[in-house]
């Protein structure tokens, strides 16, 4: 992940993402293109082009160090905010683990939201009735009960995903205040990365565990742990 800064007669910044490559070059403030010098124009082009004061055109990358597999797992605190990429790179896995009565299910829901946080069609709801969006980036698997995300193919209008957990058929004789230990883990590159325990809960029947967002280009991830009585 990275930034290229363009200076010319405006400013643009680019914010670029990829998998990094094993021993490839880290370059910072480094020129990767300079603009050839302005050829000469015509008494007519000289009169009609407004007069536009400007510098020389710079280039900057500033790249981020890849994500460091070998750092201790992260347990996350309610409320916390991280940056995700440092963590689990583009793609990870996601599993929930509890302590239940036999006669409570429990599944995932995953909502991928636009900028006004709704979805935008029925299929930006991924669960067991829906196992994969239209882009392919989120996918649940029913035997496994996990979920799987690549954020490279996240749909650009998708600014947040939701991830939440529901007991089936709840009433107000199931709720959370009978699950013990709820966690969450995700994985990546087959090893656990980022967990977090949901403590507190008592009569929420559909819990909002996390939500990954996108801030600045880049993902970072919220640890929630509040729901809803319905």
């Amino acid at each position: 992940y990275g930034e290229i800064l363009l200076k010319s007669m405006f400013t643009r910044r680019v914010y670029i993402s990829g998998r990094p490559v094993p021993d490839g070059e880290q370059a910072q403030d480094k020129l990767l293109y300079e603009a050839p010098e302005r050829q000469p124009v015509s008494r007519n082009e000289v009169q009609n082009t407004p007069v536009v004061h400007t510098e020389a055109a710079d280039v900057y990358t500033v790249n981020m160090p890849a994500p460091l597999y070998d750092m201790p797992v992260l347990d996350m605190r309610r409320g916390q905010r991280i940056s995700l990429y440092q963590y689990i790179g583009n793609r990870c896995e996601i599993s929930f683990t509890c302590m239940k009565p036999q006669h409570i299910e429990i599944d995932p829901y995953v909502f991928l939201l636009d900028s006004n946080e709704k979805s935008f069609d029925s299929r930006g709801l991924v669960f067991f009735g829906n196992e994969t969006d239209d882009s392919g980036s989120v996918h649940f698997s029913p035997d496994t009960g996990r979920i799987e995300i690549d954020f490279e193919r996240i749909d650009y209008r998708v600014q947040r995903i939701t991830l939440a957990y529901s007991i089936y058929a709840g009433n107000a004789a199931k709720s959370f205040a009978l699950v013990k230990a709820p966690k969450i883990t995700i994985s990546a590159n087959r090893s656990e990365r980022i967990t977090y325990t949901m403590y507190g809960l008592t009569t929420e029947v559909t819990v909002v565990a996390m939500e990954f967002y996108r801030y600045k280009g880049e993902w970072k991830v919220s640890a929630i742990g509040s729901g809803y009585r319905n």
